[in-house]
């Protein structure tokens, strides 16, 4: 796995990163990649790995590029965030503990203390008002995030585990010490099935 560096050394106000990488319905990928084309954040690493799909990406004007995730840097007024976004995440479980290994290396460095990832629900028909389910860290961590009446925290009523680096970067950020949450939103779970509508952006 190799970071390629777009800045200068990060000094970082109080940092939070959040993830949206493809996944069921692609909600994290969506919902990162609105944030991004909204908020024009600075990228500062690009991510390529072996464990990455076996292929390249063609451009409208048939050059190539190789799969890859990025991170950005977005300067707000009391803190900033890291927002952390790509075309793929990795195959295979013992990769993507890898990754997510490397990320929180990387995320620790620059003093990160928390963490947001998204995803989706996966649901039998398409969802016409999709519901917001929480998964958090700790008991700390529900009580900061229980204030946004739209989320829903009975998440283990719908689903027994989050899979990819959506999970695992809260569960091994935890065990560094790393707080968050992971939002996740109920989506049609057809694999043809890309978007949804839903209160968070």
């Amino acid at each position: 796995m190799t970071f390629e560096k777009f800045s200068k050394p990060l000094k970082l106000k109080n940092p939070i990163l959040i993830e949206g990488l493809p996944g069921i319905g692609n909600v994290g990928k969506i919902a990162i990649d609105y944030i991004i084309d909204n908020v024009k954040p600075t990228l500062i690493y690009q991510i390529h790995s072996h464990n990455f799909p076996h292929s390249v990406f063609l451009s409208e004007d048939n050059t190539i590029e190789l799969p890859s995730v990025k991170i950005y840097r977005y300067e707000g007024k009391e803190r900033d965030i890291l927002l952390l976004g790509g075309d793929v995440q990795p195959l295979d479980e013992v990769s993507s503990y890898e990754f997510c290994e490397e990320v929180l290396n990387f995320v620790e460095k620059v003093g990160c203390k928390e963490i947001i990832t998204l995803g989706g629900i996966g649901m039998p028909d398409l969802v016409k008002d999709p519901k917001i389910f929480g998964a958090v860290t700790s008991a700390n961590a529900l009580k900061k995030y229980k204030k946004f009446k739209n989320i829903d925290f009975k998440i283990n009523q719908k689903i027994e585990a989050i899979v990819g680096a959506t999970g695992l970067l809260l569960g091994l950020g935890n065990l560094r010490g790393i707080e968050g949450v992971s939002l996740l939103a109920e989506t049609h779970a057809h694999q043809t099935h890309l978007g949804f509508n839903t209160p968070w952006i």
